[in-house]
């Protein structure tokens, strides 16, 4: 292997349904990103992983296939009595930040807007995990 690109494996934990529909179902995902793009949302494709999910099993099922015209997808995501997705509450559902040089200078760091941590409820000295996921996405989760 010497002189090949590294390859990064991660652990195949398929007791995590959004993990295993993210990897099974990654076409569908696809799909969904760009119809809810055009419409002028931003969601992260484990974000509508677990949409889906949440909507198919209303039906007792698993994963159901994705109906043909978009707008019913929009629609049946978006609406109904109990919706799989809700606008976030500031409006918006990505952030813009940038990677700082820290000061030792072997290492960087990224600045969360204050707006976000609020409304994630998270303060200074918590504990947050980096996790890369298999759509290649990056997740921040809090301790």
């Amino acid at each position: 292997m010497a002189g090949e690109g590294r390859q990064y494996l991660m652990l195949a934990d398929r007791d995590d349904p959004v993990r295993e529909a993210l990897i099974d179902h990654s076409e569908d995902i696809l799909r969904m990103k760009s119809c809810f793009s055009q419409a002028g949302y931003d969601v992260n494709a484990e974000t509508l992983a677990a949409a889906w999910l949440s909507y198919s099993q209303g039906f007792a099922a698993t994963w159901l296939g994705l109906p043909d015209d978009d707008r019913r997808l929009l629609r049946d995501l978006l609406e109904g009595q109990h919706p799989a997705l809700v606008l976030s509450p500031t409006g918006k559902d990505c952030w813009p930040t940038s990677l700082v040089n820290s000061k030792d200078g072997h290492s960087h760091r990224v600045e969360l807007p204050n707006e976000l941590l609020a409304e994630l409820g998270w303060e200074t000295a918590d504990v947050v995990e980096i996790a890369r996921l298999p759509c290649g996405e990056i997740r921040l989760r809090k301790l």
